[in-house]
C-alpha cells in the first residue's frame, strides 16, 4: 500500500511541482544513479523509500525550481533530498488521508551517495519513470 502512495506523489512531484513531463520507462536502466531515501513508519513497520536519479533529473529539478543552470555538489545533494522530502511528505498525507487507523511518522531525508547498479540495493518493489528520457527509480526496502 505504502509503494502506491510514493508512485502517486512522485509522479505529482514531477509533474505539478517540477513541471516536468512524465512517462513510462520500458527499458529500466539500472546503473549509474545517484540516490537519497526516506523511511516511513506505519505504527512499528518501516518502509525505506528509495529515490534513484539520473545526474540530468537532478539538473533539470534545479532548473524549473531553483532557477538555476549549474549547481555546487552541496546543492546537489540538497536537492535529492529536497526531493525524498517532498515525494515522502505527500505520500505521508496521502496515506493518512486513506488510512485513519495507523499512525504515521517520517524520518529526516538523507542521501546515500552514488550507486553504480540498481541491483547494490535491497528493493522490494520498485518503478521507474522516465522524465525527459532518463530513468527515474522509485524503490522501496521493508525493513
Amino acid at each position: 500500500m505504502v509503494f502506491k502512495f510514493l508512485k502517486n506523489a512522485s509522479d505529482n512531484f514531477f509533474c505539478n511541482v517540477v513541471g516536468l513531463e512524465i512517462d513510462e520507462c520500458k527499458t529500466k536502466k539500472s546503473r549509474n544513479f545517484y540516490c537519497s531515501k526516506i523511511s516511513i513508519y506505519q505504527n512499528d513497520l518501516e518502509y525505506d523509500a528509495i529515490f534513484l536519479f539520473k545526474k540530468d533529473t537532478v539538473k533539470l529539478i534545479a532548473k524549473n525550481l531553483l532557477f538555476e543552470e549549474n549547481i555546487d555538489e552541496d546543492t546537489f545533494i540538497d536537492l535529492l533530498k529536497e526531493s525524498a522530502n517532498l515525494i515522502g511528505g505527500t505520500a505521508k498525507t496521502m496515506i493518512e488521508e486513506f488510512d485513519h487507523k495507523s499512525t504515521y511518522r517520517l524520518s529526516t531525508p538523507e542521501y546515500i551517495g552514488f550507486v553504480k547498479d540498481l541491483k547494490e540495493l535491497n528493493l522490494t518493489y520498485n518503478s521507474a519513470t522516465k522524465i525527459n528520457n532518463r530513468c527515474f527509480i522509485l524503490g522501496i526496502e521493508e525493513v
